[in-house]
C-alpha cells in the first residue's frame, strides 16, 4: 500500500512538473501573445520540432492554435474557451495543444494559412488545426463559440479513437494550384479591372463584406497609370485613396490605419493597428501625392508617419509591431456614445456632427459612433461658408477635445516585438515621407533604422526576425527580413545618396542568396505584404545594373504565370510591367548638397528610373565612367544601353525623363 502511494505520488509529481515547465515556457516566451496564455487552464505547449513525437508518446492528437496579440477574435476565444475549465479538461485529456504566434513564426503561419485556404477556401485567425502525429489534417477552422468548440473536440477525439482514418476536413493537400497563363499585361488588367470596386474603392468583396487596403495591388496600379495614363486606374486609385483616408479604417482623431474594414464603405474596421499596414500606406499615399498632387494624400502620409512615431516608438530606433484591437471590448478606446460627443464638444458639436457623420444612419453597436467623414477640409469649409483657416483651427480644437475623452480610457496594448521586415517597410516609408515633406525628422528616423539593422547584422552576421527592446533573444531569420531591408536601403539612398546603403543592401542580398535553400519557400502572392519573389526579382535586376554584373540574372522570373487571382500579385505584376517597358538610369555628377537641396526629382514618381550621384569616394561600378567634379551638376540619362548627351540644364533632363516615360 505504501509502495503504491509512493508510485502514485511520483507520477502526479511528474505530471505537475510537466505542467509547471509548460507554464514556465509560456511565461518566458519572447512572444507577448504566447505569454498571455500562460494562465489558461489549457496545458499549452510552445512550438518546437519535437511536438509530433511528444504527441505520439502521449497518444494524443495535436491541436495547433495560431494567432497574434492584436487579434480580436483570438482574445474572444481565449476568454470564452481556453479559460473555461470544462473545455480545458477536454483539450488536456485528448490533445497535445500548441500555441503559436504567427508573427514569431511567419513560416509556420504561412504554411498553415495556405493549407487552410486550400482546404476551406479561406484563412483567418485564430487559426486552428487538429492533426495526427503524422501531420495529417483531421480538421481546420477558425473561431468557434464555446459549445461548438467543445462538441468539435469531443467528436474528433471519439471518432478518431475508433477509426484512425477519420477526417472532418477533406484532404486535398496535393491538389495543384489553379494557374492561368496571360499573354500580356493588357489581358491581366482586363481580368483585374473587373474585380475593382469603382464606387467605393478597394476590391469587390468575395467573402462577407471585408475590405483590405491591398497596398501591393494599389502600387501596381500607380505604376501602371504612370506608364499608360489609363483613366480606369486613375479614377479607381483616387476613389480608393479618398475613401480610405476619410473613412473609419483611418483613425480620424489620432491617425493610423486599422488592418481592414468590415464593410464595403471603409467605415467599421477591425480595431487593430499593424505597423506593416501603416508603413505600406504611408508609401502609397506619398506616391499618390506625387502623381495626383492632391494635398490630402500628402497630409495622410505625414499624419500616418506621425502616428507611428508617437504611438509605436520604442527605446531603440525600431518601432513596435502592433496595437491591440481589444480594450474593455473591441474598439472601446476609439468609439463614442452620443452623450460623450455632446458633452465633450459643447459648442463645436454642430460642426462636428456634420463633418464626422454623427447621424443615425452611421450609428454602430450599442448606439455608439465610430467617426468617419465624407469631406475634404476645403470642401467642408466651402459648404459651411467658413474660411479654410477657420475650419482647420476648429477641427484641431474638436480633435483635441475628442482625444481628451480617449485619454481617460484604457489604452490599447502594444506588442513589444520589433519586427525587422516591418521596420524595413517603415524605413522606406520614412524616406518617402521626407521626399514629399523635406522634413529631416523623417530622414533621420529612416537612417536610424538603417544603422540599427546594420549593427545587428554585423554583430551576428545575420538579421533576426524580431528583437525586444528590453531583452536579448535569439530569434530566427526569414527571407523578408533581408529582402525588405535591402529594398528599403535603396529608397533611403535615393534621398541621402549614401553609398553605404547600397553596399549594405547588396551584402544582405548576397547573404539571402547564399542561404536561400534553408529558407522556407513563402507563397508568392502579396495580398498584405510584398511578395518575396517579387522583391527578389527587383533586387536582382537592380544589382545587375548597379554593379554591372550578370550574377543575379538567374533569379529573375521569365514567365507571366499568375496563380489564380491577379489581384493578389501586385508586386509581381509591377515587376513584370517594369521589365516590359523602358528602364532609365540617371547619373548625376556635381555637388552633393546642391543636388540634395535643389532636386526637382523629389516632385516626381518615376518607378522606371534609378538614380545615382557621383561623389569623390564613389565605389559603385555604374558610376565608373563618370569623372567626379564638384562644379555645377551635370546629368547623364541612359536607357537600353544608350545615353543622351550630358547636360547641366535640369529642365532639359526633366523633359527627357518625362518624354521617355510617355513614349514607353
Amino acid at each position: 500500500m505504501k509502495t503504491t502511494f509512493i508510485y502514485l505520488f511520483i507520477i502526479l509529481s511528474i505530471i505537475s512538473c510537466n505542467k509547471l515547465d509548460n507554464k514556465t515556457n509560456l511565461k518566458n516566451s519572447a512572444s507577448l501573445y504566447v505569454q498571455m496564455h500562460a494562465k489558461d487552464p489549457v496545458n499549452w505547449h510552445v512550438w518546437s520540432d519535437n511536438i509530433w513525437g511528444k504527441a505520439k508518446e502521449q497518444n494524443k492528437l495535436i491541436l495547433l492554435s495560431i494567432g497574434y496579440s492584436a487579434c480580436h477574435w483570438c482574445h474572444v476565444m481565449q476568454h470564452e474557451s481556453f479559460q473555461n475549465k470544462e473545455i480545458a479538461e477536454v483539450m488536456n485529456q485528448y490533445y497535445y495543444s500548441v500555441k503559436i504566434d504567427r508573427e514569431e513564426f511567419p513560416d509556420i503561419d504561412a504554411h498553415y494559412a495556405e493549407l487552410q485556404e486550400k482546404l476551406t477556401g479561406w484563412a483567418g485567425w485564430p487559426m486552428h488545426f487538429i492533426l495526427n502525429a503524422e501531420k495529417k489534417v483531421i480538421w481546420t477552422g477558425i473561431y468557434l463559440k464555446p459549445k461548438k468548440w467543445k462538441a468539435l473536440l469531443l467528436n474528433v477525439a471519439n471518432n478518431y479513437a475508433q477509426d484512425s482514418s477519420f477526417r472532418l476536413t477533406e484532404i486535398i493537400e496535393n491538389k495543384p494550384p489553379i494557374t492561368e497563363q496571360f499573354n500580356s499585361i493588357e489581358e491581366i488588367n482586363a481580368k483585374l479591372f473587373s474585380k475593382l470596386d469603382t464606387i467605393n474603392g478597394g476590391l469587390i468583396p468575395t467573402r462577407y463584406s471585408r475590405k483590405y487596403p491591398s497596398v501591393p495591388l494599389l502600387n501596381y496600379l500607380l505604376h501602371s497609370y504612370t506608364i499608360n495614363k489609363s483613366p480606369i486606374p486613375s479614377k479607381y486609385l483616387q476613389t480608393t485613396a479618398n475613401n480610405m483616408a476619410l473613412g473609419g479604417i483611418n483613425d480620424q482623431i489620432e491617425g493610423g490605419f486599422f488592418r481592414f474594414s468590415m464593410d464595403t464603405y471603409w467605415h467599421i474596421p477591425h480595431f487593430e493597428k499593424m505597423l506593416y499596414t501603416n508603413a505600406q500606406l504611408i508609401n502609397f499615399y506619398a506616391n499618390a501625392y506625387l502623381i495626383f498632387e492632391d494635398k490630402l494624400y500628402k497630409q495622410i502620409a505625414i499624419q500616418t508617419a506621425n502616428f507611428v512615431i508617437k504611438q509605436l516608438h520604442s527605446p531603440t530606433p525600431l518601432f513596435y509591431g502592433s496595437m491591440d484591437a481589444d480594450q474593455i471590448t473591441e474598439g472601446s478606446y476609439y468609439i463614442y456614445s452620443l452623450k460623450e460627443l455632446k458633452k465633450a464638444l459643447q459648442n463645436d458639436y454642430s460642426l462636428a456632427q456634420k463633418y464626422y457623420n454623427i447621424l443615425p444612419s452611421w450609428k454602430w453597436e450599442n448606439n455608439s459612433y465610430h467617426l468617419n467623414t465624407s469631406y475634404s477640409d476645403s470642401l467642408f469649409a466651402k459648404n459651411q461658408n467658413l474660411s479654410l483657416i477657420t475650419w482647420i483651427k476648429t477641427k484641431k480644437r474638436i480633435k483635441a477635445k475628442l482625444l481628451k475623452v480617449r485619454q481617460n480610457r484604457i489604452n490599447p496594448n502594444i506588442d513589444p516585438k520589433l519586427i525587422t521586415s516591418w521596420n524595413a517597410l517603415l524605413m522606406e516609408a520614412f524616406a518617402n515621407t521626407y521626399k514629399i515633406s523635406q522634413n529631416k525628422q523623417y530622414l533621420h528616423k529612416a537612417q536610424a533604422i538603417a544603422r540599427f539593422l546594420h549593427q545587428k547584422f554585423e554583430s551576428k552576421n545575420k538579421l533576426q526576425h524580431f528583437y525586444l527592446a528590453n531583452k536579448s533573444i535569439n530569434a530566427k531569420d526569414y527571407p523578408e527580413d533581408y529582402l525588405y531591408t535591402a529594398k528599403a536601403l535603396i529608397s533611403l539612398y535615393n534621398q541621402d545618396f549614401d553609398e553605404d546603403h547600397i553596399l549594405f543592401a547588396r551584402k544582405l542580398f548576397d547573404y539571402y542568396i547564399n542561404n536561400r535553400t534553408k529558407f522556407m519557400h513563402f507563397p508568392s502572392d502579396d495580398r498584405h505584404l510584398p511578395s518575396v519573389i517579387a522583391c527578389e526579382n527587383y533586387l536582382a535586376n537592380y544589382f545587375n545594373i548597379v554593379f554591372r554584373t550578370k550574377k543575379y540574372l538567374f533569379l529573375i522570373a521569365k514567365d507571366n504565370t499568375i496563380y489564380s487571382k491577379p489581384e493578389n500579385y501586385g508586386s509581381q505584376l509591377s515587376f513584370m510591367l517594369s521589365q516590359q517597358n523602358k528602364q532609365f538610369e540617371l547619373l548625376i555628377n556635381g555637388n552633393k548638397e546642391t543636388i540634395l537641396l535643389n532636386s526637382e526629382l523629389n516632385k516626381l514618381y518615376l518607378p522606371q528610373m534609378i538614380m545615382f550621384v557621383k561623389q569623390s569616394n564613389s565605389v559603385l561600378p555604374i558610376l565608373n565612367d563618370i569623372k567626379y567634379s564638384n562644379e555645377k551638376a551635370k546629368y547623364y540619362l541612359c536607357t537600353d544601353g544608350n545615353c543622351f548627351a550630358p547636360t547641366s540644364d535640369f529642365n532639359r533632363i526633366l523633359k527627357q525623363v518625362v518624354n521617355g516615360y510617355s513614349k514607353n
